[in-house]
């Protein structure tokens, strides 16, 4: 008896698109289990898929095609133990020790915090619900107290960026010198690594937040879905939605967005680039969570991100969402950085 199911070839482009959608989504999701590729990479091939021929044969090999024509051909790898890159990170920690407990109401006054090479900060302690109710890496919800930070009003900027790379000789980001401009000076520096962006920070007297801290800065403490609260995200508040990388234009400037402020008065914790966050990634590390300024596993093979990019959909938007990719040799287009500072 022959099977009544439809091959591609007998299908219309419209219903060989909507299968191809489906196998693609399903392989990604077991790739993402089998720690073949991060949330983002599922994210990316997603998005890809729409502005590409939805005809054409899934396999590993494609895959990996596919991420050479995008000029990420290594984003899907083995997690297999890395000796090298254990002995350079596994035993980082760059969270400096608390400097005692500081009680902070919620709704905490906002200030600005002049510190050398650096954006103004804000003031931001107290208690938190960590956590959301959107996937398994969020969950559970749960409370945690933090000592009092301050944590950077804005994203690193490129102008920023090009002093730190000026003072310390190192090599720039890919497409620097298209980024590099006097109109771009204001817009978030992309295509940093964790290293990188961990470096920097330093440099400046600071450090990166942890992933508790960067919450926190995003929610305040009524629990809201966005920075800016419970209302969908729109274009006045977050920079989001844009299916190309128009080379830094895809960016908008840091502090323009008014509409999109968190409760501390920090810009865009939501969209314009994914925010690196000196965390470790374990999806089920809230459940082990300390409820006293929580740092993360001690090691791991990535690196939290937060906040969604220019590309994300709205649904990725939400604060509490949690993503993760290899702290080394992976610059993105899609990732940025803001720093924080213990007083």
């Amino acid at each position: 008896m022959s099977d009544p199911r439809p091959t591609r070839d007998s299908m219309s482009l419209e219903e060989a698109t909507i299968s191809n959608m489906w196998e693609i989504t399903a392989s990604v999701e077991v790739l993402e289990r089998k720690g073949l590729c991060t949330k983002q990479d599922r994210y990316d091939i997603s998005a890809e898929f729409r502005r590409k021929n939805p005809l054409f044969e899934l396999g590993r090999e494609v895959f990996r095609e596919w991420y050479s024509h995008l000029g990420r051909h290594d984003r899907i790898r083995r997690r297999e133990p890395d000796k090298a890159r254990e002995a350079l990170w596994g035993d980082c920690n760059c969270v400096s020790r608390s400097r005692g407990a500081v009680g902070w109401r919620a709704g905490a006054t906002t200030g600005d915090h002049g510190q050398r090479r650096g954006a103004n900060g804000a003031g931001v302690g107290g208690g938190i619900d960590d956590g959301g109710n959107e996937a398994v890496e969020e969950k559970p919800v749960h409370r945690v107290s933090l000592d009092a930070y301050y944590m950077d009003k804005s994203q690193v900027t490129v102008g920023q960026y090009a002093a730190f790379l000026q003072a310390k000789g190192i090599d720039p980001p890919s497409d620097w010198k298209t980024m590099n401009q006097p109109s771009h000076q204001k817009r978030p520096v992309a295509n940093v690594d964790w290293a990188d962006a961990n470096t920097y920070c330093h440099w400046a007297e600071k450090r990166l937040p942890t992933e508790a801290e960067w919450e926190k800065a995003a929610r305040g403490t009524d629990g809201r879905i966005y920075p800016w609260g419970n209302d969908l995200p729109t274009p006045l508040r977050a920079n989001y939605g844009k299916k190309n990388w128009d080379k830094p234009a895809a960016l908008v400037p840091v502090g323009t967005l008014e509409d999109g402020k968190s409760p501390y008065g920090i810009y865009d914790m939501a969209g314009n680039a994914w925010e690196w966050v000196s965390d470790w990634y374990d999806n089920v590390y809230y459940k082990n969570s300390p409820s006293q300024n929580p740092k993360g596993p001690e090691r791991g093979d990535f690196k939290v991100l937060r906040g969604g990019s220019w590309h994300s959909r709205p649904e990725s938007l939400h604060s509490a969402n949690r993503n993760y990719s290899p702290p080394v040799h992976h610059r993105s287009p899609y990732n940025g950085f803001r720093c924080a500072k213990t007083p």
